[in-house]
């Protein structure tokens, strides 16, 4: 359940990003989430170890990450037909 309601946050998220981008999410809302997990699973990781780089890390991997998610084309909301609770 905890699992689910990070997935739609982090689906709104890529939404939100995809509507200013006016594009729209090419991937559905497991695959975000998933990239996610792991890239925080990875800083948290670093944390623990004591990197000092590891929050910046995390941001700089977000960002690079985003858009990649993304396919083209201005659709803004009119994305995939996905939503969080199907998956």
């Amino acid at each position: 359940m905890f699992d689910e309601s990070l997935e739609r946050m982090i689906w709104r998220v890529l939404s939100r990003f995809a509507d200013l981008s006016d594009a729209r999410p090419a991937v559905s809302p497991a695959v975000p989430y998933a990239l996610a997990d792991g890239v925080f699973q990875h800083a948290l990781i670093r944390q623990v170890a004591d990197d000092e780089g590891a929050a910046g890390w995390l941001i700089e991997n977000i960002r690079l990450v985003l858009p990649s998610l993304l396919a083209a084309g201005g659709a803004g909301r009119q994305h995939a037909d996905v939503s969080p609770a199907k998956n």
